[in-house]
């Protein structure tokens, strides 16, 4: 099986930059196509016939763009290239011979998707996004697919590539190990693809989106969830709105036949999700998991699940999920008492579990935020009070100092 890696080079890279990048590339793949501008292309040319062995200069072609359309050089090289699979980047990539096998491997194994790397775990949200990768890589069964890919310069050329391939198909991620290198197993049997509609649409409201508590959360679902889904999270941080204003406007959102909302202090653990998708299949309106410190076994409010259809029949209006006047607490407790009175209460799904961070949504050391979250906990108290009786309290499981909230 052939391979081919085609990089586009830039006017900041360095003679240094591309003979690193030619060596590797020589040495793993069996053809080696360079999209240079016109004023680098012959000096570039006669400083590859000095540097490289004849056998390793026979693979390289170094391809003049014109009018800086890489685009349109990119259709011209695969056009005249042999390949299986084709991996497309800058200079600046440099592959291990170890992660170039792995591609061609990735992508033969299905010539129908292409192939990205996934970030290091230092790249926190981005490392699982096609639009921070370093290179792409599909088959020659792909390439139709490019035929009117848009014009591109130098420097915006992956980008647009990028955005023509997730247009058109599916994306399979491949996978580092802590080392940087691919890790094989994982690449065999991905857990998601990019371009798969998705079936679940989870609700993160957050005051910080950066935070490490949801940099966690989101590598649990990562991990852990096995239907393909849409992340929504709603960052209210700059201007606190508390928890039911993000959480309506993140519903309204939702176009999937299942949505869960889950506080940013959680993570959730291996078959979460497939218990409770089984319940809301069985017809559950409401569903939630397990939590290993503690659960409330009436309504653990910080992670539950429900179908789009039970949204429209529970919401407290047809424009809001939630009551907006219940801001920070007892939104929950006012639909567990709506679902209690349709004879409908949530369902605790044992089988399903997570962790949870008690408080540690509403921890703060700012004075005047702690204030403001205070009278508004109050305000909240006195409103459900008043909708559901003082006995509602009891009933729901809080007390006066709201310490389990």
């Amino acid at each position: 099986m052939s391979l081919c890696h085609i990089a586009v080079t830039v006017e900041t890279d360095r003679f240094e930059t591309v003979s690193l990048f030619l060596s590797r590339a020589t040495r793993s793949c069996d053809a080696v196509v360079l999209l240079v501008e016109s004023q680098s292309a012959n000096v570039l040319g006669t400083h590859l016939l000095t540097t490289l062995p004849l056998d390793l200069a026979a693979k390289v072609r170094v391809l003049v763009l014109s009018h800086d359309n890489v685009s349109a050089g990119l259709l011209q090289a695969l056009n005249q290239t042999h390949f299986d699979v084709v991996l497309v980047s800058g200079v600046g990539t440099q592959p291990t011979d170890e992660l170039y096998k792995i591609v061609n491997e990735t992508v033969l194994t299905d010539p129908t998707l292409f192939a990205f790397p996934m970030g290091a775990p230092s790249d926190g949200l981005d490392r699982i996004n096609l639009f921070r990768a370093s290179f792409v890589a599909f088959s020659k069964d792909f390439t139709h697919t490019l035929q009117r890919i848009k014009p591109s310069t130098p420097m915006t050329f992956l980008d647009t590539l990028k955005a023509e391939l997730y247009r058109h198909g599916e994306g399979r991620i491949i996978t580092h190990n802590n080392d940087g290198q691919a890790n094989p197993l994982e690449t065999s049997s991905p857990k998601r693809y990019l371009g798969v509609p998705p079936v679940l649409s989870i609700v993160v409201p957050t005051l910080d989106a950066d935070s490490e508590k949801t940099r966690c959360l989101i590598a649990s679902l990562r991990a852990n969830t096995e239907d393909p889904f849409q992340l929504i999270i709603v960052d209210n941080g700059n201007a606190p709105q508390g928890f039911s204003a993000p959480v309506n406007t993140a519903i309204r959102a939702c176009n999937t036949p299942y949505v869960a909302v889950i506080n940013d202090d959680v993570k959730v653990l291996p078959n979460w999700w497939c218990p409770l998708r089984k319940a809301l299949d069985d017809g559950e309106f409401v569903v939630f998991p397990t939590t290993l410190e503690a659960t409330r076994f009436d309504f653990s409010a910080w992670c539950f699940a429900m179908t789009a259809r039970a949204i429209s029949e529970i919401a407290f209006s047809t424009e809001f999920f939630f009551d907006p006047k219940l801001v920070i607490y007892f939104q929950d407790s006012d639909l567990l008492m709506r679902l209690r009175s349709w004879g409908k209460p949530p369902k605790h799904i044992q089988e399903s579990n997570i962790s949870h961070r008690f408080s540690a949504t509403l921890a703060t050391r700012d004075p005047e935020l702690s204030s403001w979250i205070n009278k508004v906990v109050a305000s909240d108290r006195d409103l459900f009070v008043k909708r559901w009786g003082a006995k509602a309290l009891i009933d729901v499981g809080f007390i006066e100092t709201l310490v389990d909230a």
